[in-house]
């Protein structure tokens, strides 16, 4: 079961799923459309490692 606050871990699980899913060999999709998705894909890994990082949360904090 998730804990009462949320499951964050479980929110980039489906992100991540839902990415690996059009790069399978059997998609009716472009090769194009592949690659873009995996660009996307890293953008969307950077982007959430940057943002957890504890500089960044306590910064957000500090703001608030």
């Amino acid at each position: 079961m998730a804990p009462a606050g949320g499951c964050s871990g479980c929110r980039w699980r489906a992100l991540s799923a839902s990415r690996v899913l059009t790069l399978l060999p059997d998609t009716p999709y472009p090769m194009w459309v592949r690659v873009e998705q995996a660009i996307q894909g890293v953008v969307l890994i950077a982007l959430a490692w940057t943002l957890t990082r504890p500089a960044v949360r306590t910064h957000l904090r500090a703001v608030r």
